[in-house]
């Protein structure tokens, strides 16, 4: 078994082609497949299936990619050992998926490029489930998450259950619903979760992760449910007197940074919040890991 071989995995599950993957590696096409089937008869099992399409993973083959990303991210941190000589350095790939993770990531890629700029942050926006599912493949470092909690339950997604990948609390914040300048609701002096329910609700989270959505259903709402991106959501609630349901401080986050104004509703009847903490596979951090997250905590105590 040979470290070239198990690169050439990474690359064809990168590419879904070999000779995508050979071209990366600088090899022909015929080497690189000649390697992994020799990989495939030291094993005694079949990683590669040849399709129409490319190449596919066998259920033994992404097994043995698992393996082959945690060898390679290993092999990093030894790399590292010696890197801290002449200051901290590293490369940490951080996915996000809320408007809040994305204003702290930011605002931590500054810090760190001013701070420590031997540090290297890639930020990766996506849903949950993907930046579980990237996580879990190696494609991320860390995953920054946003999880919706009622009557003290947190909703975690069902990836995040079926992966065992520990979730690490960072900060709570009040959970609130938001609307225009213009909204009827805002002339109410008490406001009750069925006042909602003839208008339309904007979101940029999946319907199955929202569990500010789900509560809605599960108390009546029967009205439209919009799901868009985060940058012509706030436009949208103000077009049409709609609604939305984010966390407090990312309420006043938004309103510094867009010209569409939204304004805090105290509905009597809802209570809830989200959690937002990290994930990471196993339990060995680099050092470059270990400080993007120091910071990233230090970065949160000023909203406790």
């Amino acid at each position: 078994m040979r470290l070239s071989q198990l690169r050439g995995l990474i690359l064809i599950h990168k590419y879904g082609s070999i000779s995508k993957a050979a071209q990366e590696s600088f090899q022909s096409q015929s080497a690189l497949s000649v390697a992994i089937k020799e990989l495939e008869e030291e094993l005694g099992y079949t990683i590669l299936i040849r399709t129409k399409k490319g190449v596919e993973f066998t259920p033994y083959g992404l097994q043995v990619l698992e393996h082959v990303n945690n060898i390679f991210s290993e092999i990093a941190l030894i790399r590292e050992l010696n890197s801290n000589l002449d200051g901290l350095n590293g490369n940490v790939s951080l996915g996000t998926g809320s408007f809040i993770s994305n204003i702290l990531a930011s605002d931590l890629w500054l810090i760190l490029k001013e701070q420590y700029p031997g540090i290297h942050l890639t930020i990766h926006q996506d849903n949950n489930i993907n930046i579980i599912s990237s996580v879990l493949l190696g494609k991320l470092d860390l995953g920054l998450l946003q999880i919706g909690e009622m009557e003290d339950t947190p909703f975690f997604p069902e990836a995040l259950m079926k992966s065992k990948l520990a979730f690490h609390p960072l900060i709570h914040l009040p959970m609130r619903f938001a609307v225009g300048c213009q909204s009827p609701l805002l002339t109410k002096s008490i406001v009750q979760i069925s006042d909602l329910f003839p208008y339309t609700y904007f979101t940029n989270k999946d319907l199955e992760e929202d569990v500010a959505y789900q509560y809605l259903k599960k108390h009546g709402y029967r009205n439209e449910a919009v799901q868009v991106n985060s940058s012509v959501q706030r436009e949208l609630v103000n077009k049409v007197n709609g609604f939305q349901v984010g966390a407090d401080i990312g309420l006043d986050f938004g309103n510094a940074r867009f010209t569409d104004q939204l304004y805090p509703l105290d509905v009597q009847d809802f209570s809830a919040s989200y959690i937002i903490g990290w994930i990471h596979k196993g339990s060995t951090l680099s050092q470059a890991e270990q400080k993007v997250l120091q910071m990233l905590k230090d970065q949160t105590l000023k909203y406790l």
